[in-house]
């Protein structure tokens, strides 16, 4: 049968009243009326009425024109947008649970988030709990959920962005760059028109930060602030995205698509007055009860404990290969000195280890050097680091390494703080169990506590030196390969002694 024109489809409509008369039997389950719909495919602002039932949106009309309904928003004032769609969500780096972690970024607009491989448990039926767990929140976790693409390219650098962008690529703007972003909308306003495949992620947020920023919402104000039209933001996060993801129900407020949506009180600084996801209005005040992941709840890592004879270098030669802290050299090759054997560090160098902890025994690390990354007077051990699915250890005194390590072990993963011999601090991240951890409030006085326990073991040369150790900081001098030694003679090859 011959499908009906839209003229047609609107002629058998009645009015009763000046208003759509509607079967009692079809009444929608909400109605927002006279908001100005922020129209992500056209871009115009124009006044509507939006009807929604079982989590659809099922007519979009002119104001004034929906029927009753179970429930209404009187949105007069308000700008109605889809709900935004975190092309990054990195639950994990939050050290969260996936509850709390939607508790927390629903409010602040994002009703999908995209969970990436590396962010994800071994586990595909962890997996699937957890996804379920997130409640409102639509967590894409698979590739048939990333429309059989999880190819997305992240750009530090406005050259990065434009040339990725003319490559035909699906390019993020990650929040963990905010130093790139007033040159980020610089090169797009240098461009004819707003790319369809550009989107947005908010980037590795620390509990302490997630909780006072709200995650993507703070790098969507953060574009506008810098001059990024709020349209233009807006649709990075809505439609862009959903083109991306190969989601046709996502992105866009139009008949048949999934009832996402986000009322701002102000277009021009995005501040959220109402949030609906899957057609139910999110409590923006409800708290979920806090899940406090106690430290000696977790089951204990498999790979065994840390011997500090693990951490000693036996050589007979005191160069090494040492990589650069950020802002220095990448590589460089520095003098230490040998005592009994074993190698002594130069005083601004610190060993980086890296540990399997999945191992059945106790493994030989991985040990690499850094420099300019403070003067080290005990040691941090780490499961959550720039290096996914890894044990990380960093110090310089191994009996205090090997504390730290065997700390996180025993708590099946987090993060500790040794130093004299005893753990100043322990903040238990258990790797069996993402789904039961602390609030978002316990996470970030957790890390409080890491940071104040470092602070007495380290001098930080900047700031922000435990979030690239965490996220973005990758020592990558490594020991020459069998068939580089020729080249590399006057360099040691770095070992684990045992």
């Amino acid at each position: 049968m011959a499908g009906r024109t839209s003229s047609e489809a609107r002629s058998t409509v009645k009015s009763v009243g000046g208003r759509t008369a509607t079967p009692k039997s079809d009444a929608p389950d909400l109605v927002i009326r006279r908001a100005t719909l922020v129209d992500v495919t056209t871009g115009e602002l124009r006044p509507a009425d939006v009807c929604v039932k079982a989590g659809r949106i099922t007519a979009v009309l002119a104001p004034g024109s929906a029927g009753k309904a179970r429930s209404e928003i009187d949105a007069c004032g308000l700008f109605l947008a889809p709900g935004f769609i975190d092309m990054a969500a990195r639950i994990e780096t939050a050290m969260v649970s996936p509850q709390h972690y939607a508790d927390t970024v629903l409010p602040h607009g994002v009703t999908t988030a995209v969970w990436r491989k590396s962010e994800r448990p071994s586990s595909g039926q962890a997996t699937g709990n957890i996804v379920k767990a997130a409640g409102k929140l639509r967590l894409l976790s698979s590739v048939d959920d990333l429309g059989g693409n999880d190819s997305f390219v992240i750009a530090t650098s406005a050259g990065e962005l434009t040339a990725m962008l003319r490559d035909g690529l699906s390019v993020i703007i990650d929040g963990s760059y905010p130093q790139a972003l007033p040159d980020f909308v610089k090169a797009l306003k240098r461009l004819p028109q707003f790319p369809l495949s550009l989107t947005l992620s908010s980037g590795h947020c620390l509990p302490d930060t997630l909780d006072r920023e709200g995650g993507l919402i703070a790098l969507m104000q953060r574009l506008v602030r810098n001059g990024l039209a709020p349209l233009h933001v807006i649709k990075a996060a809505t439609i862009n995205a959903a083109i991306a993801l190969g989601r046709k129900d996502l992105g866009i407020v139009a008949p048949g698509r999934a009832a996402d949506l986000v009322l701002l009180d102000d277009l021009n600084d995005l501040t959220i007055h109402t949030v609906i996801a899957g057609g139910t209005i999110v409590d923006r005040t409800a708290m979920r009860r806090p899940v406090i992941a106690a430290t000696g709840a977790g089951v204990p890592l498999p790979c065994g404990h840390i011997e500090a004879d693990h951490f000693r270098i036996a050589t007979d030669s005191p160069a090494i290969s040492v990589a650069a802290a950020p802002g220095d050299a990448p590589y460089g090759q520095m003098e230490g000195k040998i005592r009994k054997g074993m190698l002594a560090l130069p005083d601004d160098v610190v060993m980086v280890a890296l540990i399997d902890p999945h191992s059945k025994r106790a493994a030989k690390p991985d040990i690499r050097f850094i420099s300019g990354f403070g003067r080290w007077r005990g040691a941090f051990a780490t499961t959550l680091s720039y290096a996914p699915g890894k044990l990380l250890v960093i110090g310089r005194a191994e009996q205090d390494m090997a504390v730290a390590a065997n700390s996180v072990i025993d708590a099946g993963g987090g993060m500790a703080v040794a130093a004299d011999g005893w753990v100043h601090a322990l903040m238990a991240l258990p790797q069996h169990d993402i789904g039961n951890r602390r609030s978002l409030p316990e996470a970030a006085e957790a890390l409080a506590t890491i940071r104040d326990a470092l602070a007495t073991v380290v001098d930080w040369p900047q700031p922000f030196m435990l979030f690239r150790l965490l996220t973005g900081l990758t020592p990558n001098a490594r020991p020459p390969a069998a068939n580089e030694a020729e080249d590399a003679q006057s360099l040691m090859p770095i070992a684990a002694a045992g």
